[in-house]
């Protein structure tokens, strides 16, 4: 199933595709008036639509039918520090749309490479594995300075807490998981977190855990601590 998206608003019962996905439908993919396709909006909905004109600018499409996917029952968070390797980055934000994330969160830690990440880009990754994968739902991306701006991008009440870090032999994170509940993990740069940066997770009601026995990069935790939590 070929899927594209839009996020323009439906008007009555029109769906129009600008730019890249305006190009990719007619230009790259030759689809004519009266061809079928699917559309996700990247917040739960399905339309498959029929074009009924295209223009050079844009497609129009009527739709023909409408699906409405549930949300996700509880939220499943990541908080990260961005790769030294923007590609490796990428690679994360990519899997991470794929495997089900709800949000992610990139932080700037007091040992993180600093450099300026490519929102639209990462953005645009999201839309591409969307497709990919036809999940319903994008995950939402927030970009913050520090450790300590976690509480004020994200309402974390009710939310089961964790930091991954490499100070001491913690319990698996697997034993302490509790699916059914909201979800938020922090995983730290190559250095790993500072001890200030881990006393603040600590007095924040972060419980400590650990990813198992091996070194992994950081984007590889990240994955592994998404699949830990049972994602939807």
């Amino acid at each position: 199933m070929e899927y594209y998206y839009s996020d323009i608003p439906v008007s009555g019962n029109k769906i129009i595709l600008l730019e890249e996905e305006h190009t990719h439908c007619s230009r790259v993919k030759r689809h004519k008036q009266g061809d079928v396709i699917f559309i996700l909006d990247g917040k739960g909905t399905q339309f498959d639509a029929e074009i009924s004109e295209i223009r050079r600018n844009e497609t129009i499409l009527t739709v023909l039918e409408k699906t409405v996917e549930n949300p996700f029952k509880t939220e499943k968070i990541i908080a990260i520090s961005p790769t030294k390797n923007p590609s490796r980055l990428e690679w994360f934000v990519e899997k991470a749309t794929e495997i089900g994330a709800t949000s992610i969160i990139f932080v700037q830690c007091e040992r993180t490479d600093k450099k300026t990440l490519k929102e639209d880009r990462l953005k645009k990754i999201t839309v591409s594995a969307l497709k990919q994968c036809g999940r319903k739902f994008l995950p939402n991306l927030h970009f913050i300075s520090s450790l300590q701006e976690v509480n004020h991008c994200i309402r974390l009440k009710d939310f089961q807490k964790y930091i991954a870090h490499c100070r001491q032999n913690e319990v698996h994170m697997m034993k302490k998981v509790d699916s059914s509940k909201n979800q938020i993990i922090l995983i730290g740069p190559e250095g790993d977190f500072t001890d200030s940066e881990i006393l603040w997770a600590l007095n924040n009601s972060f419980m400590p855990v650990s990813l198992g026995s091996n070194r992994l990069r950081t984007e590889t935790a990240g994955l592994y601590a998404l699949v830990c939590m049972g994602l939807n």
